[in-house]
């Protein structure tokens, strides 16, 4: 009887000690990804960048009146510095890997848009790019050492990716504009939204 009660007790601890293994390989195979995080960053861009004439009245909004385009890049490179500092920790062991949820799904397409909106309207193609590459790069090394990335990580590759064919569809749409093309003479065609609202959208609106 004490050999079958040693038995038991063995029988036990090793059902535990799996029990709890499992327990352990569940929470760290859970998704990894801060709603409140982005929740906050997205409405926060959204009304800096659609309001800022009231909400802004500082050095740099003043700079941007004069000077638009140099005001947009001082903003833009802390903003996507920030961003790919943030992605490179967001990358866990792949038998952690994990996938998006739901909640991260939904707010792919306005951060995604917010960041076409970034990039067209503050003309910040190139640091937009060199952002991309810098995450492409991240990726790369980070499988070396055998990680992926995790639910922050990936929502971040898939709003860049998003991002990025927005960009590259909306310079397409305007490409034989010769009015737009004069106004943007730059390496890399991306027309300003406003301006194509000023010059083929506005005009259908005056009653």
């Amino acid at each position: 009887k004490e050999g079958e009660r040693e038995r038991d007790c063995v029988g036990g601890g090793a059902e535990r000690r799996l029990a709890a293994a499992s327990e352990s390989d569940q929470a760290q195979t859970r998704t990894r990804f801060d709603l409140d995080l982005w929740a906050l960053f997205l409405l926060q861009a959204w009304l800096l960048h659609l309001g800022r004439p009231v909400v802004m009245v500082d050095a740099i909004e003043l700079l941007s009146y004069y000077d638009d385009t140099v005001g947009h890049v001082m903003w833009s490179v802390p903003f996507f510095l920030v961003l790919l500092f943030f992605f490179g920790s967001s990358f866990c062991y792949k038998r952690q890997q994990q996938t998006m949820p739901t909640a991260a799904w939904i707010l792919m397409l306005p951060n995604a848009l917010y960041l076409w909106l970034l990039v067209t309207e503050g003309q910040t193609v190139i640091l937009f790019l060199f952002t991309c590459f810098a995450m492409v790069a991240t990726v790369m090394r980070q499988r070396r050492r055998g990680m992926v990335a995790d639910g922050n990580g990936l929502f971040m590759i898939l709003s860049f990716s998003v991002a990025l064919v927005l960009v590259v569809l909306w310079s397409a749409c305007w490409w034989r504009d010769e009015v737009l093309r004069r106004k943007h003479r730059g390496l890399l065609f991306v027309p300003q939204p406003r301006t194509v609202f000023s010059l083929h959208i506005k005009k259908y609106m005056s009653w």
